[in-house]
């Protein structure tokens, strides 16, 4: 998984770069699609009883004055479409109320996720992925401080992260030497074995 749809076709242009073609093993998704395909839809009516259509994308906080009990209002458009900055809270909500339905599932679906553009996630993506990190499903976490789309504070997410597991730092390809220049080179890596 990775943060927008143009990593998505990059990741995919290496594959191909390397073998020729994506294996049918593989699932490359963006971060938001990937709980709405696997957790949302599949079980949206234990909170939600219309179909969710798709992820509706804005600028700032969505219905920030609706109640959280306003199911509709708050996770959804008139239209049925589930707001982007919701569909992971939507996500942990369905798996609260199911009691862990949605991760069983994808635990016979998947052996490994592996995550990329992890310093751009927040909030109640860090929950989605603290309740993935739980289950029996190996997660891999990648990302680089450098290219983060959120300011500096955000940057506290990835300490939140690094508490989760066994993390490294490592060097972008190709190496270089430590030096007075290694935080442009430096990558965040958060590594759970699963």
């Amino acid at each position: 998984m990775t943060y927008t749809t143009n990593n998505t076709s990059h990741i995919e242009r290496l594959i191909y770069g390397k073998i020729g073609h994506v294996p049918p093993h593989l699932t490359i998704s963006t971060w938001y699609s990937f709980p709405l395909r696997h957790m949302v839809r599949p079980y949206q009516r234990s909170l939600y009883p219309l179909s969710v259509k798709r992820l509706h994308f804005h600028n700032g906080i969505s219905a920030q004055y609706s109640k959280e009990t306003d199911i509709g209002a708050h996770y959804f458009t008139g239209d049925g479409c589930i707001f982007v900055d919701k569909v992971s809270k939507f996500a942990c909500q369905v798996i609260k109320k199911t009691d862990g339905k949605p991760i069983r599932r994808l635990e016979d679906i998947f052996k490994h996720l592996y995550i990329d553009e992890v310093q751009d996630l927040a909030g109640w993506d860090l929950d989605l992925i603290e309740t993935l990190m739980k289950s029996r499903i190996g997660v891999t976490l990648v990302g680089d401080l450098q290219k983060s789309e959120l300011a500096p504070p955000y940057w506290g997410n990835l300490a939140r992260a690094a508490s989760w597991s066994t993390c490294f730092l490592i060097i972008d390809e190709p190496p270089v030497k430590i030096d007075s220049n290694l935080q442009e080179h430096v990558v965040f890596f958060c590594v759970r074995r699963g």
